[in-house]
């Protein structure tokens, strides 16, 4: 006699069920991922910036030219000054830089926030000076709710770096 086996398959609405838990877990873990790596790309574009501003007062003192920092709301670049205005580096490490979506680099001079428009201005606000000196700066970089990341530049040319304090 031939004997009747019961196979039992997954049903239609076990398998959706598993699907939405799967669908759940990723994205707690996008998000939990999200945030860590957002405030590793603010503190990431900032040691660049930093970088960056180290290499222009470098090659100021090496090539007895100044060179030029501009910051607009949405990147920044750098400048070499020519006999009657300023040129912006076109490529290379010193070409302009655009922050991404959602960043914002504030700049404050002598204890006043440079104001910052979208475009990049002609001339510079901040300055890396052929005899080694730099235009004193306090950059900040901020990414929403992430805690900003801040660079200091002193009169020396002396280029600090730093977390900053997480928004109340």
């Amino acid at each position: 006699m031939a004997t009747l086996s019961h196979q039992r398959g997954v049903s239609l609405i076990e398998l959706l069920v598993a699907v939405a838990i799967l669908a759940a877990l990723y994205g707690a873990i996008t998000i939990a991922v999200d945030a860590a790596g957002g405030a590793r790309r603010v503190e990431r574009e900032g040691l660049r910036f930093a970088a960056l501003v180290r290499i222009a007062c470098e090659r100021a003192q090496v090539s007895g030219r100044d060179y030029g920092i501009h910051v607009a709301r949405g990147g920044y670049a750098f400048s070499i000054a020519g006999a009657q205005a300023w040129r912006l580096e076109a490529g290379g490490d010193l070409r302009p830089r655009e922050l991404a979506r959602g960043m914002t680099l504030a700049l404050e001079r002598e204890g006043t926030d440079a104001e910052l428009v979208e475009e990049l201005p002609a001339e510079p606000q901040a300055a890396c000076f052929a005899s080694g000196e730099l235009t004193p700066f306090a950059a900040t970089l901020s990414a929403g709710e992430l805690a900003p990341f801040e660079i200091d530049a002193a009169i020396d040319g002396t280029v600090t770096t730093r977390p900053g304090e997480p928004p109340a």
